[in-house]
């Protein structure tokens, strides 16, 4: 996983391992930017509507669903009415492991990306434990916490899709250290077969299965994010900062960036600027 969309900032958890937060935006459409983190999140959508990616899917979600962001998932939102409003309920599932024969079974398979889940769900269990978790912060710790058991369980009851036996392939890693390094380069899938020895389709397949990404998404997404931070960080003409980013065609960058975040470059440098 791309450490450069990693979320480095560190979460302050309640006396629980909890840590919950209302969100709640007015004519702002760029919600969520594309990051991943070791943490699980729940999003309750109180009012509005969102368009979420997490991995290579996009889901709609609106007021009473709740969006599943598993550990290590890549995510991002999008509220296309800019009208929006949710909680969220975050915790890292290490805190709650035990030496339980289940626990040790599937929470490592969520926290390893090997329980594949709904990302949106409307099921009764689910909601009322995360409303329960929104609603009562300061409740007594034990209860907290079983009421994470309690969800956990709703997860693996109701919400499961799929219980890998495999854990992720850290060849992967590697590949995406070696992007992460060389995306400046005018890299393929056929180049990158080359040097990792693999067959184009077999590929392909490895790198969207670990990371939910084809391989020029997630190229993509690298070379972008770090446009973002050449914008932010200086006055380079929008022109060097596409070639810097790795874009032959600054009409191509232009129109790939709007596409992820929501607005033009120039638009996103003059929102810097305010």
């Amino acid at each position: 996983m791309d450490k450069k969309l990693f979320e480095s900032t560190p979460v302050i958890y309640n006396t629980s391992s909890i840590k919950t937060l209302t969100f709640d935006y007015k004519n702002f459409s760029d919600i969520i930017r594309m990051h991943w983190h070791d943490r699980m999140e729940f999003l309750r959508i109180k009012s509005g509507s969102g368009i979420f990616c997490v991995g290579t899917e996009t889901y709609k979600a609106t007021g009473g669903d709740v969006v599943i962001i598993p550990p290590k998932s890549l995510h991002s939102g999008f509220a296309p009415n800019k009208d929006i409003k949710y909680d969220v309920v975050m915790f890292d599932v290490r805190s709650f492991y035990n030496e339980t024969d289940i626990c040790k079974k599937l929470l490592p398979a969520i926290f390893e990306g090997n329980a594949v889940l709904n990302a949106v769900t409307s099921h009764p269990d689910t909601v009322k434990y995360i409303d329960f978790l929104c609603h009562n912060p300061s409740s007594e710790g034990l209860e907290l916490i079983s009421c994470i058991y309690q969800l956990l369980n709703s997860l693996f009851k109701n919400e499961l899709i799929e219980l890998r036996d495999n854990p992720r392939d850290t060849v992967v890693r590697e590949i995406t250290d070696y992007m992460e390094a060389n995306f400046k380069e005018d890299l393929t899938v056929r180049e990158l077969c080359s040097i990792f020895g693999y067959t184009e389709s077999h590929f392909c397949r490895k790198f969207k299965k670990d990371t939910g990404l084809s391989p020029m998404n997630y190229l993509m997404i690298i070379r972008l994010e770090y446009a973002g931070k050449l914008i932010k960080s200086g006055n380079e003409s929008i022109n060097r900062i596409a070639s810097e980013s790795g874009f032959s065609d600054s009409n191509y960058f232009t129109r790939c960036f709007k596409k992820h975040f929501g607005m033009s470059p120039t638009e996103y440098r003059k929102k810097r600027l305010k």
